[in-house]
Order: C-alpha cells, then structure tokens, then sequence
C-alpha cells in the first residue's frame, strides 16, 4: 500500500500501519503447513504481535529525539511501504502532534490483533490453497500489458481456494461503526475489472470481499462485494 500525497490523519496511519503488520506474513505467497498455521488464530496473532513491535518501535524513533543510525526515516518508510524507502510515511509522521502518535501507538496492537484473528478465522472455515498479500494486479499473471492504459490496481490479499475460485479480501481499518459498505464499493469494482482483464477467463469464478475492523474493539465485520462461485 502505498501512501500518496494528502493529509494523514491519526486515523489513516493507523490503517497504514495495521495493514503492514497484518499483510507482512503474505509478502511472498504462503501456501503447505505455513498457510495451515496462519488458520490457526494464536498462531497468527503471535506473527502479528511481532510486527507490532517492530512498527512501534520504528514509529517511536520518528517520533522522539532518540532516532538512531538503525530506525532512520528510510527505514521506518521501508518497513510500512513494501516499496521501500521512497515512501512518503516520514513526511506523514511529522505532521501529526504527540497526542495523535501516542493514540495510534496504543489502538495499534488491538486493531492489528483483531484483524489477524478475523482473517485465521476466514481461513480455517475456507478452503484455500494458497494466499498473498500486496499483489499488483498486472502480476497476476506473465503476459505484458495489452494498453498503456490499463488499470492497475494492487490487492491487499488474494487467496486461491480448493474450487477455483479467486478470493480477493480487501482490509478497511475505520473508527465509523456505521460506515457504508457502499463508499468503499468502487474502489472493489475497479479491483475486480482489473483482476479480470489480466486473468482474460471470464469463466474464473471471482470473491471480493471487505473486511472491516473497527477502532473502538467492536467485532470485526464482513461485507461480500461480488461472489460469482458456481
């Protein structure tokens, strides 16, 4: 996930940094007894942990007069942005007050925690063989694009599971217990164009689903976009 040029709330980096702590074990694709353990939501949940804790104490150096030669802003930027180090995190960072760091630091563990156990959750009661996170769509598969135009869109999770279908999951962090499925839709609507366009099967069935994890602790909630299992 990328962060672009805008105003960072309190509120939007802590989206920033749940989904780095939670999207990190999926980097690469985890599939076998890996995938198996992540079905598990301790197991998961320790992962996460883990990532807490590197993530704070990165954001803490940024934050405090006590950065060293190990937690610079490049490298704060290149633990949130898979990217690397030309993320504009830093940049966002400073313009938040103490108060707003100090807010993110303490809901981070919850929001990351309650997210990974939603997610080990989905996975136990799924089928799935195999699931990456951050994926390009224009990665889905080797053929060069077709148009100079063509959508790209990046994917905060994608799973295959045992019957074909494709499983695209997308992570909402919101302090709005009422929020609208219906704001975050066209954003899941170009995802699903663009994974469709670069598979060029319209006969592969497609999921898109959202799920949202909710800053005040409430239980996490699951929207279906599109479900074209047959």
């Amino acid at each position: 996930m990328t962060v672009t040029q805008t105003v960072v709330t309190k509120e939007m980096l802590l989206g920033i940094l749940t989904h780095r702590a939670v999207l990190w074990a999926f980097v690469e694709p985890v599939h076998g007894p890996r995938l198996w353990e992540m079905k598990s939501q301790e197991s998961f949940a320790n992962v996460v942990r883990r990532n807490v804790i590197v993530l704070t104490r990165g954001l803490r150096a940024q934050s405090t007069s006590s950065n060293t030669e190990l937690i610079t802003p490049d490298v704060f930027s290149a633990l949130v942005d898979r990217t690397g180090g030309t993320s504009e995190v830093f940049d966002h960072v400073k313009g938040l007050s103490g108060r707003d760091l100090m807010w993110v630091m303490q809901k981070l563990p919850t929001a990351a925690e309650s997210a990974a156990r939603a997610l080990a959750a989905d996975f136990s009661a799924r089928s799935y063989l195999t699931m990456r996170s951050e994926v390009p769509t224009q990665d889905l598969d080797w053929m060069p694009e077709r148009s100079q135009t063509a959508s790209h869109q990046r994917l905060d999770l994608i799973g295959l599971a045992e019957d074909g279908v494709l499983e695209i999951i997308e992570l909402k962090v919101t302090s709005h217990p009422n929020s609208r499925d219906g704001n975050d839709f066209p954003q899941l609507r170009k995802q699903f164009a663009a994974v469709r366009a670069r598979l060029g099967d319209a006969s592969r069935p497609l999921r898109a689903r959202l799920l949202y994890i909710h800053v005040d602790g409430a239980t996490p909630t699951w929207r279906t976009f599109a479900d074209e299992r047959r």
